[in-house]
């Protein structure tokens, strides 16, 4: 906390200055990510900072496009870029990003790229949305894993299994368990929106069929994960072969391994949640910066453009953060 005040006290003049601010976001590729677009968000959604209300999204969107200019998943393909741009994304494929965000953006004329689990979309489980339901609600669960985990002291969701959850829930009633989850992620979208995405300026692309560790789960199902999701994307005309990494955070959620085996299978782009600027166009893989509540002035929205690459490049580079 000290450091980021101090961070705060030394950047304000690059903040108050276009152009310092315009000079230091130079030659560079802004990835905004988003989630649920909401006056009423989940609760999980309230827990891990993932919502912005629709009308901060419009105001934010006002301050992205002052500032760079926003590009379309084509553009960034061909190269055909005046930088600095920026790209907005959003992640899991809530019904809110489509219902609430897509008349946003297509009355402020950009695009998104919308990265889906596919199986919450046909109905199954959200796998993120149940295992932080079970770790807020059930001590046991928690002192299960962090018995089974004792090297990770936090953020125990990230290692849990399907064996983990089949488990604990072997002499409990998973079908309510299962509703209470539902309710705490929320809604997502369905298929019939996800068919009138591409009116609104939606591209879709891939973010594994449901939300698992690329790094928790073996390679054969991490492939089974990314082709099975892509076959049901290659459904909708607005496809593209993007794809982002389920909590997007380097090592513990991603690496080498996982990189190489992702774009063997045919992106021809990897999305992180590491928050960085992109200094290479070009690069195959490009980080992007979360987009929050709390992001509800162009001063804010100008140090979080900037301030997360000064952290994560120096002091929280191994901390955890959902998005």
């Amino acid at each position: 906390m000290i450091l980021h005040k101090i961070a705060q006290k030394i950047s304000a003049p690059l903040m108050n200055s276009r152009v310092l601010f315009d000079g230091a976001c130079q030659n560079s590729v802004f990835v905004f990510n988003y989630h649920e677009i909401s006056d009423q968000p989940s609760e999980f959604s309230n827990d891990f900072g993932l919502n912005v209300p629709p009308t901060l999204l419009k105001k934010q969107l006002s301050w992205i496009k002052k500032y760079f200019q926003v590009i379309s998943p084509t553009q960034l393909i061909n190269n055909t870029l005046n930088l600095p741009v920026a790209l907005i994304t959003f992640d899991d494929g809530f019904a809110s990003t489509f219902k609430a965000g897509g008349p946003i953006l297509r009355d402020e004329a950009v695009t998104g790229t919308v990265f889906v689990n596919m199986a919450p979309v046909e109905g199954h489980i959200f796998w993120s949305g149940l295992v932080t339901y079970l770790c807020k609600y059930f001590s046991e669960f928690n002192h299960y894993l962090a018995e089974k985990y004792p090297k990770y002291n936090e953020n125990l969701f990230l290692y849990c299994t399907e064996e983990d959850v089949h488990k604990f829930l072997m002499n409990k009633n998973s079908l309510d368990i299962y509703d209470q989850a539902r309710k705490y992620y929320g809604k997502f979208a369905s298929q019939d929106d996800l068919v009138l995405s591409a009116e609104q300026g939606f591209f879709l692309g891939n973010h594994l069929y449901n939300h698992y560790n690329s790094v928790n789960i073996a390679i054969d199902e991490l492939k089974n994960q990314y082709l099975t999701n892509e076959k049901a994307l290659l459904n909708y005309v607005n496809h593209v072969n993007f794809f982002s990494y389920p909590f997007g955070q380097p090592e513990s959620c991603y690496n080498r391994q996982t990189d190489d085996l992702i774009f063997s299978l045919g992106a021809t782009r990897i999305f992180t949640a590491f928050a960085l600027p992109n200094k290479d166009h070009k690069a195959p893989k490009l980080h992007r910066i979360s987009m929050n509540s709390h992001i509800d002035n162009e001063i804010s929205f100008k140090y979080n453009c900037l301030m997360p690459a000064f952290y994560n490049s120096y002091f929280s580079r191994t901390k955890f953060s959902y998005v």
